[in-house]
């Protein structure tokens, strides 16, 4: 057996060189990819863009990068594969994705997954990323086809107003409450509740009203106060949305045959009409028309226009009448037809009858025998008064 013996001085320099071997660097590459989505929330439907940055912070290079992409459902990546080749050290080069959302995604935390595939001094090496897209999927209510149960509303009327609440939005609505402010209506109905409306999806809602009586003639705003929540209750939203209520006043008409000629078969004749507005608006554009038969041959004018006629106003207007032949005396009906508009541009149409008097025709020959018996008659009378005169005188 050979028995190695150091000297001091040798083993101090094993020790110094076995340090120096320990000190020496291992020299390796790693990549390095960050990356950004370019919108916080992306709804259904819609796109965004993964910004990347592909770096070599060592010193080595790396090469032959190639990278695949991969997503969930409701995701669509384009590119899903590309290369980026070679990187130097101390180099990096930048790149993006775009990601398109389905229209029919639902709100939720959804990945896009990167797989890596690279060369290094020591040989092949996969590195694999996971990249959130957070799907906001928002509903949006709104109220379509308003309708009040009658068509002239008066200041003091009891009426149903109906409406939907639809949801143009891609995410439903929770927990949905609507209040009806009570500034200008009265209701019965308190809060309505309902538990959803999907996207899409209208709901009916029906409220029975009572106009506040003292109100005047104009548009309202009536507000509504709609609360709800998000398809996942982590979203509150309170709105006022408003409904416009039309006020109107009342149309009294007072339609009367003021005076007529005497009217008699084959002959000619006029007529005076009054028109009194003893409401309490104003009627626009008013004009009238006239609609008739048998006994009456031809009326003129058979439109009339009047204008406009104010509450506590009339007008009159004359017209001239042609009576058939062959008719009995009697009473015959005139139809008379007032159109009009409110102020809101809204047109009406109220329809009256008046009745003609048609009398009994006179014959010619009767009244020249009629005449004649009337002459002798005067004659005879102013003769008695001579005669009576003469007769004092004597």
């Amino acid at each position: 057996m050979i028995k190695m013996t150091f000297s001091k001085k040798e083993i101090l320099f094993i020790a110094i060189a076995f340090f120096l071997i320990l000190q020496v660097p291992k020299v390796s590459a790693s990549l390095s990819v960050s990356w950004s989505v370019l919108d916080e929330q992306v709804r259904p439907g819609g796109e965004t863009t993964i910004l990347l940055t592909f770096s070599n912070p060592t010193t080595l290079s790396i090469s032959n990068i190639k990278v695949n992409v991969y997503a969930e459902n409701y995701l669509t990546p384009y590119p899903t594969y590309f290369e980026i080749g070679s990187l130097s050290p101390g180099f990096s080069q930048q790149t993006s994705i775009k990601v398109k959302v389905s229209w029919n995604a639902p709100s939720s935390i959804s990945f896009v997954t990167l797989r890596i595939e690279y060369y290094e001094m020591s040989g092949r090496k996969e590195l694999s990323l996971n990249i959130p897209i957070n799907i906001k999927a928002l509903p949006i209510l709104q109220i379509e086809d308003v309708n009040f149960s009658k068509e002239r509303i008066e200041p003091g009327n009891s009426l149903l107003l109906s409406f939907y609440l639809s949801n143009k939005g891609d995410g439903s609505a929770k927990d949905i409450t609507i209040k009806l402010n009570q500034s200008l209506i009265t209701s019965e109905t308190g809060e309505i509740f309902i538990p959803e409306i999907k996207p899409k999806e209208r709901v009916l809602i029906q409220i029975p009203i009572t106009v506040n009586p003292s109100l005047q003639i104009g548009i309202y705003p009536l507000p509504l106060i709609i609360t709800y929540w998000d398809e996942t209750k982590s979203q509150y939203y309170s709105e006022i949305k408003t409904i416009s209520l039309k006020l109107s006043g009342k149309y009294t008409f007072i339609v009367t045959l003021e005076d007529q000629d005497i009217l008699t078969p084959a002959s000619e004749g006029l007529i005076e009409i009054k028109i009194a507005n003893a409401g309490t608006q104003e009627a626009k554009f008013l004009y009238l028309t006239f609609s008739y038969d048998f006994p009456i041959k031809e009326l003129t004018p058979s439109i009339v226009y009047v204008g406009n006629l104010d509450p506590d106003d009339y007008d009159s207007e004359v017209l001239k009448l042609k009576i058939s032949e062959n008719v009995l005396p009697g009473y015959y009906p005139l139809n008379m037809t007032l159109n009009f508009e409110d102020v809101y541009g809204n047109e009406y149409s109220e329809t009256y009858i008046l009745n003609l008097r048609i009398s009994e025709k006179v014959e010619k020959l009767n009244i020249f025998y009629f005449s004649i018996v009337l002459i002798c008659l005067i004659a005879f009378l102013l003769i008695l008064k001579f005669y009576k005169r003469t007769k004092r005188k004597k």
